[in-house]
């Protein structure tokens, strides 16, 4: 017998509302195909199908997601996950919501030689002032830079923080771009860790800092997975602890001992 409520539940279990089923017609559509679901289940049962080892294994795998659904919901966490738990979290971790300023250059590099260091101030002589002073340094750039990776773009960079500079070129090189403003070329050769440069700044990206309001979600659902987190691995201390585990290695190397003399 097929009841009222096992009805609704396969509604809901379509994701449908009752509201959908305006005529007799639609429902006996539904209730026909749970009759057939229910008779093909009977005669499962009637040839042992219930103690298949894969039907034992996928019912064992649905009360595990049964169990861990009901004991380890999220609402269970939700007192945790207030506004002011959220906003106390980003007070804490405010830096972390703060975007750096970052600076885009166009570098040539030259050999860190005194050889090095006269072809770019000699670049530099020829390119500072010029009403073209950009093309002339991208050709310049082409030309004489022994950077492999820049030098085919005009030697330009991506957005960096002043860091992001500083490991990459050293920190004088790093403070040289960040104290002369967007659209300069800065007078004089440039030493780094990789030799001596030309340098011109190209732009400047602001600091921002992102709001509460922006990153409140983030916030919540990196909170909410560390409390799952923590309550998962509880939940398994604790069950484990109600139930004995002794798992033992010596067995573990005769199986290993036993797969080698067989093929993969």
């Amino acid at each position: 017998m097929i009841t009222a409520e096992q009805i609704e539940q396969r509604v809901r279990a379509q994701g449908q509302s009752r509201r959908a089923f305006e005529t007799v017609k639609g429902l006996r559509e539904l209730v026909e195909d749970q009759v057939r679901f229910e008779l093909l289940a009977q005669a499962a049962l009637e040839r042992g199908l219930a103690r298949d080892p894969d039907v034992i294994d996928a019912a064992r795998k649905v009360m595990v997601r049964k169990l861990l659904q009901r004991d380890l919901d999220p609402s269970v966490f939700e007192d945790a996950m207030g506004d002011d738990a959220l906003r106390a979290f980003y007070e804490r971790h405010r830096d972390s919501y703060l975007q750096l300023e970052k600076r885009r250059f166009a570098q040539i590099q030259l050999a860190p030689t005194e050889e090095g260091r006269a072809i770019a101030q000699s670049i530099i002589d020829r390119v500072s002032g010029k009403p073209n002073a950009a093309e002339l340094f991208t050709t310049s750039a082409q030309r004489f830079s022994v950077d492999v990776t820049s030098k085919g773009h005009g030697g330009e960079s991506q957005f960096q923080t002043l860091d992001e500079i500083r490991d990459d070129f050293g920190i004088s090189f790093a403070n040289a771009v960040f104290s002369h403003e967007p659209g300069t070329f800065i007078a004089q050769p440039v030493a780094s860790t990789r030799g001596w440069h030309v340098v011109r700044v190209v732009a400047r990206r602001e600091a921002l800092t992102r709001d509460f309001a922006e990153v409140r979600e983030q916030i919540r659902e990196k909170l909410l997975q560390g409390q799952r987190s923590t309550q998962f691995q509880k939940y398994l201390e604790d069950i484990e602890r109600t139930y004995a585990v002794a798992i033992y290695d010596d067995k573990l190397q005769g199986l290993l001992n036993d797969w080698a003399g067989k093929n993969p």
